[in-house]
């Protein structure tokens, strides 16, 4: 009998990766999506956020971000991921308050792993904050990991 599949959260930077270079971890997280080889959860929460990137304006020097091309990269993934429209907001820790939305989706689902570089959301792995403490005591089997990380992880569950 095969293994469960690893339950993940992507934060919406991990998409947004994936969208603008074929070569990163990123893309390969979403490889996996693409592959059933993993099981990704989503909110509308999350597409919204992906949406509004073309209109970034950090994020202009990529000419190739358009709307376009992130409705048909969502439209392409919707397939592979479930979309979770309750998420109710238990968790309250992280330093930038949207970024609870991506642990709250991870307690929602009970999936074990958040996929991010957001150093808001990474800041919760640092022992050495009170609020990486609080989070790991109060929700010990939730990992946030980097998308190389979680690649690693997956291939060692195999």
């Amino acid at each position: 009998m095969r293994a469960p599949l690893t339950r993940a959260v992507f934060d919406c930077n991990v998409f947004l990766q994936a969208l603008l270079s074929s070569r990163g971890p990123a893309f390969g997280c979403v490889e996996l999506a693409r592959a059933n080889a993993v099981q990704v959860f989503a909110s509308p929460y999350v597409l919204e956020e992906l949406r509004r990137t073309p209109h970034h304006p950090d994020l202009k020097r990529f000419t190739h971000l358009s709307i376009e091309k992130v409705e048909l990269f969502i439209a392409d993934l919707l397939p592979h991921m479930q979309i979770i429209t309750n998420v109710p907001e238990v968790f309250t820790g992280c330093r930038d308050a949207k970024d609870n939305h991506y642990i709250n989706l991870a307690i929602a689902t009970d999936s074990k792993i958040v996929v991010s570089r957001d150093n808001d959301l990474r800041d919760l792995t640092d022992p050495s904050k009170p609020e990486a403490r609080t989070f790991r005591s109060r929700y010990p089997h939730i990992r946030i990991l980097e998308p190389g990380a979680f690649l690693k992880e997956v291939a060692l569950s195999d």
